[in-house]
């Protein structure tokens, strides 16, 4: 491939990525109610959940144009919620995650719930 050739290709890459990120945001911005937000408490596993599976992500920018949290919406959920997680919240959540030394869990299986459940968690 020429030089021109190369050049010419990263431009079309570059036009091609440039509308799909437009067409990604216009669906975003069009597909959720942003002004009807409401504040919720939702358990660390779940996020992370949402986030294995992940149909929409993205991060969110402050004024001084720093990520100060994400966007998240799970392949389940993608058209019913978007959530908004603070990245000083998810960071505290993974130094507990991290932190956490377990020494001992025993869990059940609960069939009313079709999940296990925490019998006896021993940590240090």
């Amino acid at each position: 491939m020429h030089l021109i050739d190369h050049i010419d290709f990263l431009a079309k890459c570059c036009r091609r990525i440039y509308c799909l990120i437009n067409n990604f945001f216009s669906n975003i911005t069009n597909s959720y109610n942003w002004d009807n937000a409401k504040s919720v408490t939702k358990p660390g596993a779940k996020i992370c959940n949402w986030l294995i599976h992940s149909y929409v992500f993205f991060f969110g920018v402050n004024e001084e144009n720093k990520i100060d949290s994400f966007y998240v919406s799970s392949d389940y959920d993608k058209n019913k919620y978007l959530y908004q997680v603070e990245l000083h919240d998810w960071i505290k959540y993974m130094d507990f995650v991290g932190n956490d030394d377990i020494v001992k869990l025993v869990m059940e299986l609960d069939p009313q719930h079709e999940d296990y459940i925490h019998k006896v968690k021993e940590t240090n």
